[in-house]
């Protein structure tokens, strides 16, 4: 088990440097058209202040999607602690930022089954369930925000988009609903073991969901979260206002584009996609490449960078170290 809880971090040593010469070599390509001088000098003059107030709504928002966790994870039938959900979450981020295909979400899940007697196929249940809801209500917001923006006449790539991804949403929408309303007598005619894993991944997947209501509630708020850090982001570098709605497309394009399994936590293509859609907007290219680099810098590089301490404090020989450093009682001396 052990073997396989740190297999993907083995592949992670092997992988992290190419990465970073693809995405060394993909920023320059991108930046031979911009002017780099004035991109790094308007990410120089950055106020720190709302850089600080960016940084903060996204690792409030990664409480509150770990909470989110913990209650699909509860509507499962399971008990868990918040601060281990929330650091199985980040080290699962740091994973998928450096592996692609999103093999974080398995190391999430292996991460909690060492601490709770929880099935992994139970885990990933309520994982893909997060995926599943925060893409619909991305959906959402992304087609009512472009609704809204372009006044119903949408653009044909924004058109494009909206149509493709509608048709990936009905689909997943209707694999739900066919797995409501399967009885268990289906599974019957399986071999026993993989009768046991789909029922438990069911079990997370098709249970978990509880309250949706306030499951589609509380996702609507990390994704406006998300809006909420690039407009912050946006006056630190006390660039154009642009409209709230404009921010959340902008914010929302990113993170989607965080999905595509060919590139590790989206590396370089989120970079673009933020550009282009500022871009879009506007904004000079130059400005929006320094809007991307520093809202890059918080929910990817810092996501690596807090990820490496709690996974280095995770270790056995880290925590021994730590325990020499704690104060003992003095031993009482018998009368």
């Amino acid at each position: 088990m052990r073997h396989q809880i740190h297999l993907p971090l083995r592949k992670a040593r092997r992988i992290f440097w190419p990465v970073l010469g693809v995405a060394g070599v993909g920023f320059a390509i991108v930046g031979s058209h911009f002017d780099l001088g004035r991109t790094l000098r308007l990410a120089a003059h950055v106020n720190l202040g709302d850089y600080t107030a960016a940084l903060a709504v996204f690792y409030l928002a990664s409480l509150l999607r770990a909470s989110r966790w913990r209650m699909l994870l509860r509507n499962a039938g399971e008990r868990t602690g918040l601060a281990t959900d929330w650091q199985a979450l980040m080290l699962g981020w740091l994973v998928n930022g450096l592996i692609p295909a999103k093999t974080g979400d398995l190391y999430r899940a292996q991460l909690l089954g060492r601490r709770y007697p929880i099935p992994i196929s139970k885990t990933l249940g309520t994982i893909v369930l997060e995926r599943v809801v925060d893409f619909a209500v991305m959906f959402v917001l992304l087609a009512g925000g472009a609704l809204v923006l372009f006044r119903g006449r949408l653009p044909a790539p924004f058109g494009s988009v909206l149509a493709g991804t509608s048709g990936v949403l009905t689909l997943l929408v209707l694999a739900i609903l066919v797995s409501r309303l399967l009885r268990w007598d289906v599974w019957g005619h399986l071999p026993a073991g993989l009768a046991r894993t789909t029922g438990r991944f069911r079990a997370g997947f098709v249970v978990a969901p509880g309250t949706l209501p306030l499951l589609a509630g509380i996702t609507l708020v990390l994704w406006l979260t998300e809006g909420a850090r690039l407009y912050l982001v946006l006056h630190a570098l006390a660039l154009p206002s642009f409209s709230l709605v404009q921010v959340l497309l902008v914010a929302l394009a990113g993170s989607a584009l965080t999905g595509v399994p060919g590139l590790p936590g989206g590396a370089v293509l989120v970079e673009g996609g933020i550009v282009a859609t500022l871009a879009y907007f506007g904004l000079c290219s130059s400005a929006a490449l320094s809007v991307a680099i520093l809202d890059r810098g918080i929910n990817y590089w810092s996501v690596l960078l807090l990820g490496m301490v709690l996974l280095a404090a995770s270790r056995p020989l880290c925590r021994r170290w730590l325990k020499r450093l704690r104060p003992h009682p003095a031993p009482q001396r018998r009368p």
